[in-house]
């Protein structure tokens, strides 16, 4: 049976979680003949222990809920927990719907991560096997910049954690700039073969192409002023379903 198959679906959704698993049960046992689950409480963490319970009627698979207060409690918080997670949903699926445009003018450097992993797999003829290494580099007035810049040319010397390297930076010009540096400095042959993405406007495309060929990589420009549309086999089903492909 399917968690759906016996708890709401706002319940399920709220259920707690972690990026591989949903924590949904506690400790489970045989009571007067029926399979007693403990369930989590929906919007809790992985490592919260609050459980009410459902009884399973061996024979038939039939969920008959126990009409307890913590019962009611947790259909209650559910609903609520729910509510935020249907408008995250809601906002992914608009986004796997839209051209992707590159984020502009916010200092999150996370927001630039996701942006090259979504780019990666809107592009890449490996996107479904791959994973993108990706770095950020900040902008030169951050007190992070001499970290960041220390990093991407670490980046630029090493074989990258998966089979492509992506490259981003709110401030592309000066991304170009440091690129051809550290490429010129950077060892020949860890990146042989690698496909290096990277946030670089047109004015820049030759010079940056040019540095990154001479370390052997293969480099994709990621134009910010150019939406990059989704891949047929990435794009939501009518009904707001997510295609087999990324179930």
């Amino acid at each position: 049976m399917a968690l759906t198959d016996f708890l709401p679906e706002d319940w399920f959704l709220t259920l707690p979680r972690s990026v591989s698993s949903i924590w949904w049960g506690g400790t489970h046992r045989f009571e007067n003949g029926q399979l007693v689950l403990q369930i989590a409480y929906p919007g809790g963490s992985d490592d919260d222990e609050k459980y009410t319970e459902i009884a399973i009627d061996p024979a038939t698979g039939t969920a008959i809920p126990r009409e307890t207060t913590a019962w009611r409690q947790a259909l209650a918080i559910a609903k609520r927990e729910a509510i935020p997670v249907r408008a995250a949903q809601a906002a992914h699926i608009e986004m796997l719907r839209s051209p992707l445009v590159a984020p502009d003018g916010v200092r999150d450097k996370r927001t630039l991560h996701w942006y090259l992993t979504e780019a990666f797999q809107r592009l890449d003829p490996e996107w479904k096997t791959a994973y993108p290494d990706t770095q950020v580099l900040d902008r030169p007035e951050s007190e992070e910049y001499a970290q960041s810049r220390k990093w991407l040319g670490g980046a630029l010397s090493r074989e990258p954690l998966g089979d492509v390297l992506g490259i981003a930076s709110y401030d592309t010009a000066n991304l170009a700039s440091v690129l051809v540096l550290e490429a010129t400095q950077a060892k020949v042959g860890p990146l042989r073969g690698v496909r290096v993405y990277a946030t670089i406007g047109n004015a820049d495309q030759a010079r940056v192409a040019a540095a990154i060929a001479r370390l052997g990589a293969i480099f994709v420009q990621l134009d910010p002023g150019t939406p990059i549309p989704q891949r047929p086999e990435r794009m939501p089903k009518p009904d707001g379903s997510l295609p087999d492909t990324m179930e």
